[in-house]
């Protein structure tokens, strides 16, 4: 659990208003910040994609969101640098993250998860063919095994990618002046700084 030792009235009202913002992000499906940009770098070149934002723990600040096991997000290794990018149009707020990401596999944490995942997202990971791989046609990838076994094949392919983020850089723009500030998240303390936008 972090310690919040950002001392500005203003900037703690910043913080919390991003904290604010991040929550709806995860209950509500409509909200600018449910889908998000996460970036890594595979095979020595950049890679970003849209993941779907699905639980978010502010006392240690980690995110979490769903990929299928076999995906090239995790094939390169469990624990890695990462960025992520959240961009809410209706706020006119961005953020800018960094952090350490965790690939948890058949384990209490995918358990839970799969536990509270809808059917027809379960759905997503019954692709008998690995994302990215050439395929003939098009639906070539979709289960057409039995019904009994499909939830079974599903969670195998399941995983959950938890990242611990380290930094904060945050954006919001108006029209009476744009702000910006920084958050570094070390040594279990939250310290932060407006800097020039």
């Amino acid at each position: 659990m972090y310690t919040n030792d950002i001392k500005n009235i203003e900037l703690q009202k910043f913080y919390s208003s991003i904290i604010t913002e991040l929550h709806k992000g995860v209950i509500k499906g409509k909200h600018p910040f449910h889908l998000f940009v996460y970036g890594s770098i595979e095979n020595g070149n950049p890679e970003n994609r849209t993941v779907v934002f699905r639980k978010f723990n502010d006392l240690e600040f980690i995110i979490n969101f769903h990929t299928d096991y076999r995906s090239s997000k995790i094939v390169n290794g469990s624990e890695k640098n990462v960025s992520l990018l959240f961009y809410s149009k209706e706020s006119s707020l961005q953020l800018r993250m960094k952090g350490i990401s965790k690939v948890h596999y058949n384990d209490e944490i995918t358990k839970e998860s799969w536990s509270r995942t809808k059917e027809m997202s379960k759905e997503c990971y019954t692709n008998t063919i690995k994302p990215g791989e050439v395929i003939e046609n098009n639906k070539d990838y979709l289960y057409s095994g039995g019904v009994d076994k499909k939830d079974d094949i599903a969670y195998k392919n399941f995983s959950v990618v938890r990242v611990h983020v380290n930094y904060i850089d945050a954006l919001k723009l108006a029209h009476d002046g744009h702000i910006r500030a920084k958050f570094d998240l070390i040594d279990k303390k939250i310290k932060g700084n407006w800097v020039s936008p």
